[in-house]
């Protein structure tokens, strides 16, 4: 049980902490804010700064490399444009003669506690063609299972059972693989536009291990070339707290002349006592998303950028950038050969987010199909039970026929634990 006292009191330790970072963000966001509305560097030379200074990459961890559009604050829409409220009718002529497909995936991992092992990927999926006639759409799910030794990989010369990115990896591949059965239902425009609740450029892996990321590196690349093929643009579509643009403008413009990132860092480990840090830690408070509230209006986006982090650096080919949907601002994440389709796909995610008032709907009604409730958790482990049982299949380690559950999995499932 959480001790609301106890959070509290942590709370007024830590007042200085929040007061500081109150005081500080809105000067730092003003001094990013007037970097973005003055002369920017060359885009060739901001370029070769950051790919050239290896140390940059290392500590910053995710940049965005300039594009052609280098320079500019926002880009308006070339469409018309409404209010962001929840069935906006401007939204439906947007998406006129456009077929849109979105996917998701809930799973139920695999559970010690919980024998023999089993682990589900439900694949949720929405997929729309609008015309002047209306819509025609489809939607629905499809779950893959997987019980015992297929959960096991090999992995450093053993059988392990599978992690987290062999899970993701799993996940991409459900959602990717659901998106071109899905499509071959709508007989819509190509190419369609395949929303996804998942970033491409795979930020969140970062500072994971080397063959972990190397994992979903391949599938995702495989996918890009697949989904091409078929027809299909996938896009990354999410709220994010990543700081690409921000550091960039760091790097690029405030620290210029600072010969690399290293240099800054072995001044802090030398002065942090008296109180210095670089600015690239004062300025951790702002992130790109806060940076583009400010500047764009509803419907614009910023310029396009080239995704660098360290998970993938030149591995994959990722464009990005962000859009206010009404008063929350999303990241887009597009594959480099699609960039020729950004107007659409920028048209797709402002008209999709209209109609459901700031996030798009086509993915609202993915997730919907996709989720696993905890009833349904329950419910999936009552079923196998009951199908053991019936066949007279005792579990690992014996005991009766069916599930068997250790005392800590029958309180979970209680919510006690």
């Amino acid at each position: 049980m959480l001790d609301f006292s106890q959070v509290f009191r942590q709370l007024e330790s830590k007042l200085g902490i929040l007061k500081r970072e109150a005081e500080e963000y809105p000067e730092l966001l003003d001094k990013l804010l007037k970097l973005l509305s003055s002369p920017l560097p060359d885009e060739e030379e901001v370029r070769s700064l950051l790919t050239g200074d290896r140390s940059c990459l290392a500590i910053l961890g995710d940049l965005a490399l300039p594009t052609s559009e280098w320079g500019a604050s926002s880009i308006p829409p070339s469409f018309r444009i409404g209010e962001f409220n929840a069935g906006e009718t401007w939204a439906l002529e947007a998406l006129e003669d456009t077929t849109v497909i979105a996917t998701d995936s809930g799973m139920i991992t695999p559970d010690h506690h919980i024998l023999p092992l089993m682990a589900v990927l439900n694949k949720g999926y929405y997929a729309a063609y609008y015309n002047r006639e209306g819509t025609s759409c489809f939607e629905g799910s499809e779950c893959e299972l997987k019980v015992g030794e297929e959960l096991f990989l090999q992995r450093g010369g053993e059988l392990r059972l599978m992690n987290w990115a062999d899970r993701d990896a799993w996940a991409y591949e459900g959602e990717f693989s659901m998106a071109v059965k899905a499509a071959e239902q709508v007989e819509g425009t190509r190419p369609a536009v395949l929303l996804l609740d998942r970033p491409l450029s795979l930020t969140y892996a970062m500072d994971r291990r080397q063959r972990d990321k190397a994992k979903l590196i391949a599938v995702v690349r495989k996918w890009l070339i697949k989904l091409r093929e078929a027809e299909l643009i996938p896009v990354g579509v999410y709220f994010s707290a990543a700081r690409s643009v921000c550091n960039t403008l760091l790097r690029a413009v405030l620290c210029f002349e600072v010969s690399s990132c290293s240099h800054c860092r072995s001044a802090w480990r030398a002065r942090r006592k008296d109180g210095w840090a670089p600015l690239c830690r004062e300025a951790m408070v702002v992130s790109d998303s806060l940076l583009y509230s400010r500047i764009l209006s509803p419907g614009e986006r910023s310029p396009i950028f080239k995704a660098y982090n360290k998970a993938t650096a030149k591995a994959l080919d990722v464009l990005f950038f962000y859009v206010k949907a009404g008063e929350g601002v999303l990241r887009v994440e597009i594959p480099e050969w699609a960039m020729p389709e950004a107007e659409l796909v920028h048209r797709v995610v402002c008209a999709q987010a209209a109609l459901a008032g700031g996030y798009p709907y086509a993915m609202i009604r993915a997730h919907e199909n996709a989720v696993v409730t905890g009833r349904e958790r329950a419910a999936f482990y009552g079923l196998v039970d009951r199908f053991l049982a019936s066949k007279g299949i005792a579990p690992p380690g014996g005991g009766p026929p069916g599930v068997k559950l250790t005392r800590k999995a029958k309180l979970k499932m209680r919510t006690v634990v």
